[in-house]
């Protein structure tokens, strides 16, 4: 295109220039004329030469370019051609050891089931035992209610001759209280009496305490205060002591 611009000029600045033989005028003015336009021409196709070269060369260093981008589009398209390939058998690997770990866990799914199974059959079995289990205990436990109704009848009636035995009881004990208390009363009578047959008695004179008379008759001062009932260890002159034997 360069180059067609470059003629369409070439044409503007020449336009007597012609592809055929000259006019004739004068012999000396035709020649110089002739060699004059021959000499524009050929520097004119030099120049226009030079261009194509140049154009040339241009398009060589385009298409080499072109051929540059086209081996580095190749070299990317193998690259990612190798980049699918191995993503595509990384995925496939990935599948495979995906389906096996699938198959695996259902195999394992399966064994559990199966032992699930047993578990509710065993489950069953037991739960028939336990209910007929239940049952006898159910049957038992009516029987011992029922024994329990009987005992409970039986405790009452128990209750109730405790209960008269008791009112028999408390008569006895208070016959009983009463005759203690008469052999109680005999027996202090009787002490009493004992005590003044087998007892003596001492006139406190001037000059005694209880230690002395205590000593005199063979006795402790605790014996004898407690005999005499004394709360302390004072005596007055022409008290009566009573001085066991």
């Amino acid at each position: 295109m360069r180059v067609n611009c470059f003629l369409f000029f070439l044409l503007g600045i020449f336009p007597s220039l012609s592809w055929g033989y000259p006019s004739v005028s004068s012999p000396g003015a035709a020649a110089t004329r002739y060699y004059s336009q021959e000499n524009k021409a050929k520097e004119a196709a030099d120049l226009v030469i030079f261009e194509l070269k140049n154009a040339v060369k241009n398009h060589e260093i385009e298409i080499e370019t072109i051929q540059e981008r086209l081996t580095q589009q190749e070299n990317s398209s193998e690259h990612l051609h190798t980049q699918l390939l191995k993503e595509m058998e990384s995925q496939k690997e990935s599948q495979c050891n995906a389906l096996t770990a699938v198959e695996m866990k259902s195999g394992q799914l399966k064994e559990q089931l199966l032992h699930v199974e047993k578990q509710a059959q065993a489950l069953s079995s037991t739960t028939s035992h336990l209910a007929e289990d239940i049952k006898q205990t159910a049957d038992k436990t009516n029987e011992n209610i029922t024994a329990l109704s009987d005992l409970q009848k039986q405790f009452q009636r128990l209750q109730s001759q405790l209960e008269a035995q008791n009112q028999s009881i408390n008569s006895l004990e208070s016959a009983v209280q009463i005759l203690m208390e008469l052999i109680q009363s005999n027996i202090d009578t009787s002490s009493e009496q004992n005590l003044k047959k087998s007892s003596k008695s001492y006139r406190v004179e001037s000059g005694d305490t209880l230690e002395k008379i205590a000593r005199s008759h063979r006795l402790t001062i605790k014996r004898l205060k407690e005999y005499n009932g004394l709360k302390n260890d004072r005596i007055n002159i022409g008290q009566i002591l009573k001085i066991p034997s």
